[in-house]
């Protein structure tokens, strides 16, 4: 009886080829759950995904008190920086999309433009209740301030109202432009 003809020395038999093609995808093993995850974390946290999915979206906080300029001596806790920024308690908010003069500006003409744009923010914060994000889910600047849209219940938000009347500009990132 003849002997099968043995396989060339660097065929390593069927067994081995059929644990390679099995540990081809075995990455999945510990890759799998991590992108579940990953999709999961990304649901949470888009509104409009989180609704159509049917998952709670965060409740905004409504704000309703009194705010006054912090540049005012024995200022509250609630205060107007500037024509982007306001505190709240412990928390600095700037509103996030415009850019307004600094109350230190490069000249004159900026701080006084600064001053002008924090009395409008100032007027429109007092004019009624408005709400903010849920403090967890908002980004943060570089400066740790919170990045928050301010709107009223009805739809005007704050950002529009500043650019609309001349207060701010638009701002995306980037450099900003000069007030002088």
């Amino acid at each position: 009886m003849a002997r099968p003809p043995r396989p060339p020395r660097f065929d390593r038999g069927p067994r081995w080829r059929a644990r390679q093609r099995s540990q081809r995808w075995s990455w999945l093993r510990w890759a799998g759950p991590l992108l579940l995850i990953a999709l999961a974390w990304h649901a949470w946290n888009q509104p409009a995904l989180r609704a159509a999915i049917g998952l709670p979206l965060p409740v905004p906080q409504q704000v309703t008190t009194r705010f006054v300029l912090c540049a005012a001596p024995g200022h509250a806790s609630h205060c107007v920086v500037d024509g982007d920024t306001l505190v709240i308690g412990q928390r600095r908010i700037r509103v996030a999309g415009i850019d307004a003069p600094e109350i230190h500006g490069a000249c004159p003409a900026e701080s006084a433009a600064a001053h002008h744009a924090a009395l409008a923010m100032q007027a429109w914060l007092n004019a009624g209740p408005f709400l903010l994000e849920d403090a967890a889910t908002v980004p943060h600047d570089q400066h740790g301030r919170e990045l928050q849209r301010p709107a009223r219940e009805h739809g005007e938000a704050l950002a529009p109202h500043m650019v609309r009347t001349g207060h701010a500009r638009e701002y995306q990132s980037g450099r900003r432009q000069p007030w002088c």
